[in-house]
């Protein structure tokens, strides 16, 4: 019996990693945010950098 669990484990790891590449492939691929809405936040967050109500300033 444990024989049979560790070949379920073995095949259920191989599986969920196999799966886990294939999905970080494809987000990788097609996902991720557009251009415009990275440079959108990217531009918030300097003008809230910037802004004279931020009380922490980082160099």
């Amino acid at each position: 019996m444990e024989n049979e669990n560790r070949l379920f484990r073995w095949f259920a790891e191989l599986y969920r990693a196999g799966y886990e590449g294939h999905v970080r492939f494809m987000c990788a691929f097609y996902g991720g945010e557009p251009a415009a809405k990275a440079e959108e936040i990217e531009e918030l967050e300097h003008t809230y950098r910037n802004s004279p109500d931020t009380t922490e300033r980082t160099p």
